[in-house]
């Protein structure tokens, strides 16, 4: 019999750096890849940046036309203006960020999602969204898609972001995009209100200069924090960072807006406790593993810092907790989510 053919639109891949939608799509893969009941064909343009939109609404589509696929699966919240007639479409969105915050992304990238997600959520067969959070949102925004969204949770690949066990230094651990919506100036500000009663330095994975909201209070609290306090790693590898996760006494999660949050599961997963705001889809993924504090509270935050800084047993206790609920997140069980809706749709 033959196998019914899905494409995959894996042009999120073809970027220089690896984004958290990146990152899901690289992991999602090879678990989607291992079921045999489907012919897998992946699709993937030149990595040149206005190439890859070219990409997407001509050659993507002509190479769905000409496999005569029965599903196209864009996994990154893009998807292509046409699309051939009898082909099933499956989408999944994220976040609609770009409806929350839209002051931070250019006049054409806000004109070009809003296009998208019209057609995206008015013609797709299938959404697939990865928390409860941003499926509110979607139906919110985009209340047309409601009966079509699912929620499918990301995973994490529990052989590469490993707890060590071994000792931690006095160290407290940012990871993230230096944008907006991650809300990094709330760490400026309180950790240096408490700088000078604990003797952690703040480790910041990214650079200094990518992306930083040019806030002034930002600023004025960054310089408050001396440089032996401070460090900025740039760019670094999967094994630096698992290495940082195991090392660091703590890690902040400060973003006001997440779709999901991959490094909430990476930090469990490497038993680094965490100290996360509680908004939108972070208790989610969280559940009872985090300490958490008002997203625009400075104040809260450094309340946090000192009471996890100075308590090892609410540290283990965390760590116990967050290694517990990690397994609740697999990437096999949502590559089998993903192939039950395949099979729906076929």
């Amino acid at each position: 019999m033959k196998k019914p053919k899905i494409v995959i639109d894996t042009q999120m891949l073809s970027r220089p750096q690896v984004t958290g939608i990146g990152r899901y799509i690289s992991e999602l893969l090879p678990s989607l890849l291992k079921n045999e009941d489907f012919e897998w064909i992946i699709k993937q343009p030149r990595p040149i940046k206005f190439y890859r939109t070219l990409w997407e609404h001509t050659i993507l589509p002509l190479s769905v036309l000409a496999e005569k696929a029965d599903i196209l699966f864009c996994p990154s919240n893009i998807v292509p203006l046409y699309l051939p007639k009898n082909t099933k479409l499956v989408v999944t969105i994220h976040d609609v960020r770009v409806k929350v915050f839209p002051e931070t992304f250019s006049k054409w990238t806000r004109a070009y999602y809003n296009l998208i997600y019209s057609f995206a959520f008015r013609k797709a067969d299938a959404i697939v969204t990865v928390s409860e959070f941003s499926k509110e949102e979607i139906i919110k925004y985009f209340p047309e898609a409601k009966n079509k969204v699912s929620v499918i949770y990301n995973g994490i690949n529990l052989e590469k972001f490993i707890f060590l066990n071994i000792p931690r230094k006095n160290q407290i651990l940012f990871i993230g995009a230096l944008a907006k919506h991650k809300n990094i100036g709330i760490i400026f500000e309180a950790f240096s209100k408490v700088m000078d009663e604990i003797p952690h330095e703040l480790v910041i994975v990214g650079s200094r200069d990518s992306g930083m909201p040019q806030d002034e209070k930002v600023e004025k609290a960054l310089k408050l924090i001396p440089k032996n306090k401070i460090r900025f790693t740039g760019k670094i590898s999967d094994d630096e960072t698992v290495r940082l996760y195991n090392e660091s006494d703590f890690f902040i999660f400060p973003s006001i807006y997440e779709g999901f949050g991959l490094p909430l599961l990476e930090a469990m997963a490497c038993g680094c406790p965490i100290i996360a705001s509680n908004r939108s889809s972070i208790p989610e993924v969280c559940g009872d593993s985090a300490l958490f504090f008002e997203a625009e509270n400075p104040n809260e935050l450094a309340e946090k810092i000192l009471l996890l800084a100075r308590n090892p047993e609410i540290k283990a206790h965390l760590r116990t907790k967050g290694l517990e609920r990690v397994k609740n997140f697999s990437w096999t069980t949502s590559a089998e989510k993903y192939v039950e809706l395949f099979k729906k749709l076929v």
